[in-house]
């Protein structure tokens, strides 16, 4: 079962997902590094964006160095993933989603090219049928667990 902080906002989240600019990331870094600097505390929403990247990466650190300091640029947006399930964290979400609201299991193909679509004006490459239905899977698994 999927762990969400208790105020999990989905559209906040699919918001942070889009914003995969390196010239914002290192706009956040840099504001995050005045603050330490200057002694002063974090903002909440800096620190909760910092730390999620660490938190995750930190997670591979034992296994895998390499593959955590990729994961944490990638996290941070300083980075693009090559397309693979772990560099495409946040997307499963979005698509997913869309997936979901387009699909009945009948509709599949319909719900398919539209979501390619939504992903191209988006500015992401295309991915499989396969990973478009785990996408849409897995946020409803989420969706299920938060709704209990």
């Amino acid at each position: 079962m999927a762990k969400l902080p208790y105020s999990f906002d989905a559209e906040e989240f699919a918001r942070d997902a889009l914003d995969a600019d390196p010239q914002k990331a290192w706009t956040k870094l840099k504001t995050v590094q005045e603050f330490l600097q200057d002694g002063e505390p974090v903002p909440p929403e800096l620190a909760r964006w910092l730390g999620e990247a660490i938190t995750h990466a930190a997670t591979l650190a034992s296994e895998d160095a390499n593959a955590a300091a990729s994961d944490f640029t990638k996290r941070l947006g300083l980075t693009v993933g090559r397309g693979n399930e772990s560099s495409q964290d946040k997307r499963w979400l979005i698509y997913g989603e869309l997936m979901d609201r387009l699909c009945a299991e009948t509709f599949v193909a319909a719900a398919t090219a539209e979501t390619r679509e939504q992903m191209a004006k988006d500015g992401h490459r295309p991915v499989s049928d396969t990973q478009l239905t785990k996408w849409r899977d897995k946020y409803r698994a989420v969706k299920s667990a938060k709704t209990r």
